[in-house]
């Protein structure tokens, strides 16, 4: 036992004491918090020298408008967004609070402008259809001011403001973007809206931006902008008006369909006059206001303005066209009723030849389609519409007319001889009745009106050159129209008869007695009675006269 105790005890070993060493500097165990604090300290030195600024933009409404979401785009960049959102004191509207980076901060300027793009769908304009996937967001516009500065003055730029008003919608665009912004004045917006096109020669050159009541609320104006490319086009004297849709014009042989385009088929458009049309305009400068017509004969009215007094049994409209020789000179604007309802005055304007035509001695008559068995006349008017025929004449200046029932007579004929007869009343006479020298067409009727004192009609006839020599001094006239009936006591009765023509239509026929009481030859203007029915003794008047032979 106690040997085995004696091994046991040379066997334990004894413990030494541990010796310390100690180490100066810091443990590697701080390095890597150290380095933390640096990160932050330097990110939030970033975030203070990166930091945007703050600004408030006011609302009048809050849709769609997310804190942290809505974002601050210009021309396709992010440049700031949402912070918060929050109701305005007096409940109007919002508040957002928008963080504009910093490189966009430099747009914070008094003329800057702010509002909301949201999706636009019509038949003129498609926008902002981004919206619908990204969602709404706010955009901007530098001011004239502002955007005319040189890049270098431009980046140079402190902010000056941080509260703003947001627009409903997009403004004009400014000037520096180049083009130019006009005002169009109108009756009525009709169907012009954003987007609708401003074009020349059916090129689009410009856009409607947008339409507006005046501050009278007795006008619509339009603010257009055309482009920069095209601005030269337009000048002071300038006309704008509508188009859109068909134009069908022309007559039986030659009708004329006009369309400017698809697009203003369906929406309509406006359009302007050329350059080379205008009377030597100045340049335009923006903002300045023009009238904006209906269509172009309205837009190019530089015209004389007439009134033309018609009787009420002469069917004359508005948009009744005034011609002279086929050609177009003028146009009916309006038409009003007498007091007393028996004559229509027509108010007009000569845009052809005013000056010249507006004169004392010039005849307006109606020209309207005449149907009968005997006599058609003027069947384009059933298709083209009748109009307002015009004979100038000479004498001072007048913008008032008596509308004639008729057209006058033709003065200084090269042929054939002008007379006038004398009834106590027309009858059924009319213009182009014929006159007849044994039932042989000679002459014509030209025209009539009263006599001056109203006691008698006066008719201008014209006899054909041919037989001219039939009329001297003691011919007689007769109105032949409808049918004579002579009844005697002994003798029966007599029926005498015209031709079919002037039974129908009416006439005037004439006889010269025998060589030895003709008398002299007829001079121009001569006047002769027109006997209500004939003298049988002239049915046997048979002189002998030398016609010339017909060429």
């Amino acid at each position: 036992m106690t040997a085995n105790n004696d091994n046991s005890d040379k066997n334990l070993t004894v413990p030494v004491a541990a010796a310390i060493e100690k180490k100066s500097g810091l443990s590697i165990v701080w390095l890597l918090p150290a380095i933390a604090v640096l990160v932050a300290l330097w990110l939030v030195y970033k975030s203070i020298i990166n930091a945007g600024e703050e600004i408030i933009i006011e609302f009048p409404w809050g849709a769609d408008i997310k804190a942290h979401e809505t974002e601050l785009i210009f021309e396709g960049l992010t440049m700031g967004v949402v912070k918060s959102v929050m109701l305005k004191e007096d409940l109007r509207g919002v508040k957002v609070a928008v963080e504009v980076n910093k490189k966009a901060a430099m747009a914070l300027q008094h003329d800057t402008v702010f509002w909301l793009v949201e999706p636009e769908v019509s038949l003129s304009r498609i926008a902002g259809l981004e919206t619908l996937v990204s969602g709404k967001y706010i955009t901007f516009q530098l001011g004239d001011v502002t955007g005319k500065l040189k890049a270098d003055a431009l980046r140079e730029l402190k902010p000056k403001k941080f509260h703003y008003l947001a627009l409903a919608e997009a403004p004009p665009k400014p000037e520096y973007m180049g083009g130019i912004n006009l005002v169009l004045s109108s009756d009525q917006a009709s169907s012009l809206e954003k987007g609708t096109p401003i074009l020349f020669q059916k090129i689009n050159v410009g856009m409607v931006e947008k339409t507006r009541l005046a501050d009278d609320g007795n006008s619509v104006l339009v603010d257009i902008y055309i482009k920069e490319e095209y601005k030269h086009l337009v000048n002071t004297d300038t006309r704008f008006w509508r188009v859109g849709g068909l134009q069908i014009g022309g007559g039986l042989g030659n009708i004329k369909i006009n369309m400017e385009s698809f697009q203003t088929l369906l929406i309509g458009g406006i359009t302007f006059s050329k350059p080379n049309e205008t009377n030597g305009g100045k340049p335009v400068n923006a903002g300045d206001a023009f009238e904006l017509f209906e269509d172009k004969a309205a837009a190019m009215d530089r015209g004389v303005a007439i009134e033309l007094v018609f009787n009420t049994g002469e069917a004359v409209s508005e948009g009744t066209v005034i011609k002279y020789l086929g050609q177009t000179i003028g146009e009916v604007n309006t038409v009003t009723l007498s007091d007393d309802l028996t004559t229509l005055t027509a108010r007009a304007v000569l845009t052809k030849g005013g000056n010249r035509i507006a004169r004392k001695d010039s005849v307006f008559w109606l020209v309207k389609p005449e149907l009968g068995l005997a006599k058609t006349r003027n069947l384009e008017t059933l298709v083209t519409g009748q109009y307002i025929a015009v004979s100038p004449g000479k004498g001072e200046k007048t913008h008032h007319f008596v509308a004639s029932l008729n057209s006058p007579l033709e003065k200084a004929k090269s042929t054939g001889l002008n007379l006038v007869l004398q009834a106590t009343t027309l009858g059924s006479i009319r213009e182009g009745v014929a006159l007849t020298y044994r039932n042989i067409e000679v002459g014509k009727v030209k025209g009539y009106e009263l006599g001056p004192d109203a006691s008698q009609v006066l008719i201008y006839v014209n006899i054909d050159e041919r037989y001219r020599q039939l009329i001297h001094d003691n011919t007689r006239f007769w109105n032949a129209s409808g049918i004579g009936l002579d009844v005697g006591l002994f003798s029966g009765a007599k029926i005498r008869t015209g031709s079919l023509e002037s039974m129908l239509e009416g006439g005037i026929a004439l006889a010269t007695p025998n060589q030895d009481q003709m008398g002299e030859l007829a001079k121009e203007g001569a006047v002769f009675p027109l006997a209500a029915e004939v003298n049988e003794e002239w049915l046997s008047w048979q002189p002998k006269i030398d016609i010339p032979p017909a060429e």
